[in-house]
């Protein structure tokens, strides 16, 4: 659902040539997300780097994300997993989970829905 989400938003990327002759880039529905670099080509890979961080930073601060071409990604529900010989500590309200394993590797439920990652020590 998280490469769908991208690539969905990515379809909607607009880039304009400035006078210095560099680009911005910006996917509208998407406040937040843009970029700007010497060629379009830069700016796109740019794009989708920022795309990646804005999405990873509102799953983490539990914020809606806009839908695209019908594509939603919405907190379920965050495991967080411990060293070894220590209990997972769940951190939602509704246990259908999402989670992280010790590598970092997200997991999801049936529903194919993300949540936040959030390390303990």
């Amino acid at each position: 659902m998280l490469a769908e989400y991208i690539t969905a938003a990515m379809r909607h990327v607009v880039c304009e040539q400035l006078d210095d002759g560099s680009t911005d880039c910006k996917i509208p529905e998407l406040p937040g997300v843009w970029s700007n670099a010497d060629s379009e080509g830069e700016a796109r890979t740019e794009i989708q780097d920022v795309l990646e961080a804005w999405i990873a930073l509102g799953l983490a601060l539990n914020e809606p994300l806009p839908a695209i071409d019908g594509i939603e990604i919405a907190v379920q529900g965050v495991r967080s997993c411990l060293l070894p010989g220590r209990e997972p500590e769940w951190r939602t309200r509704d246990p259908s989970f999402v989670g992280m394993t010790k590598v970092g590797a997200l997991q999801s439920g049936p529903d194919l829905r993300l949540g936040p990652v959030r390390w303990l020590s």
